[in-house]
């Protein structure tokens, strides 16, 4: 009996692995094809740095849609990334890490190249999906302290303290994208194995 159990719930755990692998990719994907044209990844790869920090129009539907969660599983990644590295995993897995960490490294160069990260705005609040991970193990770790704090010391506020004054969206979905580029830096610097 013990041996069925133990079977069903590795199973059920591959099945969860494989899911957020799948759907982190698929939003990645988003991104990368729906949200960042070629034309405009190119435009702003030739051009200065004036125009690259601004978001389209015509993106800031899909934007809004798609930067909260980018940021919950990156935010799942820096903590969980070596269960889904390609020489880590489940070989009956590999196929969708090789493919993960693929559209992730083009997304995030795309972003890096689209959106210069000096020029986005840092917010000193927390967002709607950082009180989602909040109280949540597989958030928490030494490594996403970063979220949760201003410096050292101060804890951010949130959108639901009535002194905070929250950005403009448009705004609000750049800071997103600058924390979504310092998570793939924090990723990058702590395992050399993990290549962005």
């Amino acid at each position: 009996m013990e041996d069925i159990e133990s079977v069903q719930c590795l199973q059920a755990f591959y099945n969860y692995q494989q899911l957020s692998l799948r759907t982190f990719t698929a939003l990645l994907e988003a991104a990368n094809r729906g949200l960042f044209t070629t034309s405009r990844y190119e435009k702003a790869s030739q051009s200065d740095n004036k125009s690259k920090s601004s978001i389209d129009p015509q993106h800031t539907s899909i934007l809004k849609a798609v930067l909260p969660a980018l940021r919950v599983y990156i935010t799942w990644l820096l903590i969980h990334y070596k269960f889904i590295l390609p020489d880590k995993i489940d070989p009956r897995m590999r196929e969708y890490s090789v493919q993960f960490w693929h559209t992730l490294t083009d997304t995030l160069h795309t972003l890096f190249v689209i959106f210069p990260i000096h020029d986005l705005p840092e917010l000193d609040y927390l967002l709607e999906e950082d009180l989602d991970m909040q109280g949540s193990s597989i958030f928490d770790g030494e490594i996403t302290n970063h979220i949760r704090s201003k410096g050292n010391v101060n804890q951010k506020r949130t959108i639901k303290d009535r002194i905070v004054i929250r950005l403009d969206p448009e705004l609000e979905m750049l800071a997103r994208i600058r924390m979504i580029l310092l998570d793939g830096l924090r990723l990058a610097a702590i395992d050399v194995s993990v290549v962005l």
